[in-house]
C-alpha cells in the first residue's frame, strides 16, 4: 500500500511535550515503522510512504489527526464518542450533545 501527502515539516514548532508525543505515536508501530522517500510532482516535493501492512497506514494517519492542530480529534464532553473538529474550540461532537450537557448541568 503506497499512500501521497504533500512534503510538509510537521515538527517545526511544536513544544517539547508535542515533540515525545510524536515520538511516542511512532512507537506503536512495534518497531516497523513505515519508510518513504521524497518525490517531485510538477516541480513540487511530496513523499511517498510504503506501509508493511493496511493497520500500519491507519495508524499513522491516525497519529498525525490526533496531533494535528487545526482539526484535531477529540472525545465528545457528552457521550465520550470520538469526533473531528469542525472549530479549533469544539468539545462537543454535535448540537444535541451540547444541548444535553448543559441541561445536565442545570439539573
Amino acid at each position: 500500500m503506497v499512500l501521497i501527502f504533500t512534503f510538509a515539516s510537521i515538527s517545526d514548532g511544536l513544544t517539547e511535550k508535542q515533540k515525545e508525543f510524536q515520538k511516542q505515536s511512532m512507537a506503536a508501530f512495534d518497531g516497523l515503522t513505515p519508510t518513504y522517500h521524497v518525490g517531485l510532482m510538477e516541480d513540487r516535493p511530496y513523499l511517498v510512504w510504503n506501509f508493511n501492512s493496511s493497520l500500519q497506514g491507519i495508524q499513522l494517519m491516525m497519529s498525525m489527526m490526533l496531533t494535528d492542530d487545526s482539526r484535531p480529534i477529540r472525545m465528545c464532553k457528552n457521550c465520550g464518542k470520538a469526533f473531528i473538529t469542525r472549530r479549533h474550540r469544539d468539545k462537543f461532537c454535535s448540537k444535541d450533545c451540547s444541548e444535553e450537557y448543559k441541561n445536565s448541568l442545570d439539573v
